[in-house]
């Protein structure tokens, strides 16, 4: 008999559960879970001489990749597996996947993390989370955060990068930065660099 889960459940990868089967947003028939922790966080050791970034670039960390390179993604809910697939998928190019050749590929690594759910299995088909999905990952951790039901999983103010290319630059991607749940807005949506290493928390 297949397990039910709620809003603010523990998943059984151990996240939290953030969307259920045919609900708002969600039109798949799958549960979605935020892993509660992030993965390969950028360096604050900077590499001056390289750009795009105008203060240089972190000397390790996880990219989106594909810099200056077309690759067919979503921003929809339900679509962050595909486009991990897609962007893991692709050869390595240096100078393009990655621009840096310190930096992971955040696809690869979502793709190869493993989170110990409550049933002692680890669970290893964790994905970067499209826009949509991160954006009510967000919507849905704050709500439970500001009833009490589980501690925050966002405190510092971050930028998060998701698996949703910018359609109109192929050197860009959108990216959220978030905050805690005491801020008065959820999230800003931001356009970053494709090169520049980011804040990665997988879903699956």
């Amino acid at each position: 008999m297949a397990t039910c889960y709620n809003i603010g459940d523990t998943g059984p990868g151990g996240g939290i559960v953030f969307a259920l089967p045919f609900t708002g947003i969600n039109n798949t028939k799958y549960y979605y879970e935020i892993s509660t922790v992030d993965i390969n966080q950028p360096s604050y050791f900077v590499d001056s001489s390289l750009n795009p970034s105008p203060q240089g670039m972190p000397l390790i960390g996880s990219e989106f990749g594909s810099y200056n390179n077309p690759v067919p993604t979503s921003f929809s809910f339900g679509t962050g597996k595909k486009n991990t697939d897609i962007i893991a998928a692709l050869p390595l190019s240096p100078g393009h996947h990655p621009f840096h050749p310190n930096h992971d590929i955040a696809a690869v690594q979502c793709k190869q993390y493993a989170q110990t759910g409550p049933d002692g299995i680890d669970y290893k088909d964790w994905f970067l989370p499209s826009l949509d999905e991160l954006k009510e990952a967000k919507e849905q951790i704050n709500n439970l955060v500001n009833q009490g039901i589980i501690p925050d999983l966002f405190f510092e103010e971050r930028l998060y990068l998701t698996s949703s290319g910018d359609p109109s630059d192929d050197t860009l991607v959108k990216a959220l930065l978030l905050w805690g749940a005491y801020m008065p807005s959820l999230y800003l949506i931001s356009t970053t660099s494709r090169a520049y290493p980011l804040m990665v928390r997988p879903i699956r």
